[in-house]
């Protein structure tokens, strides 16, 4: 059944008991300024630095009932494209199918190509984790 974007946007603003859901809403702060973060200032200057602090500081609108909607119907499914995805209902008409490419878009990540991650070397991680305070000894791999 095919239905029109406009349906579909139509549909989800009547839906009964549409709510916020403060608690998915939660971002990190990565104000300075703040007295208490003192502690952790290269910390946040570090996640500022990465691609990964949109996904981390923005403040979309998600609703609980939506949420619960879609992971009531969803199933991993693979696409025309052999990509595996997870499909399910936001409602009756409206399908929602989230891949690996769309949620990187969504956070804005932008990965050269997907599947491409930077990975640090256990000798570079050591190296983080002595700068934090902790002892230099960690178990072999």
């Amino acid at each position: 059944m095919f239905i029109t974007v406009k349906t579909a946007i139509d549909d989800l603003l009547n839906m009964e008991n549409l709510k916020f859901e403060p608690k998915h809403n939660l971002v990190a702060c990565l104000d300075e300024s703040i007295p208490e973060t003192g502690g952790y200032r290269d910390m946040m200057r570090f996640i500022k630095r990465t691609k990964y602090v949109y996904a981390m500081c923005a403040k979309p609108v998600i609703y609980a009932r939506l949420i619960k909607s879609f992971w009531r119907t969803a199933e991993a499914v693979t696409d025309e494209a052999r990509v595996t995805v997870v499909r399910g209902n936001i409602t009756r008409d409206l399908v929602l199918t989230v891949s690996e490419e769309a949620i990187r878009t969504a956070l804005r990540i932008d990965d050269d190509e997907i599947g491409a991650h930077d990975e640090l070397t256990v000798a570079e991680c050591q190296a983080c984790f002595v700068n934090m305070g902790h002892p230099p000894v960690f178990p072999k791999s």
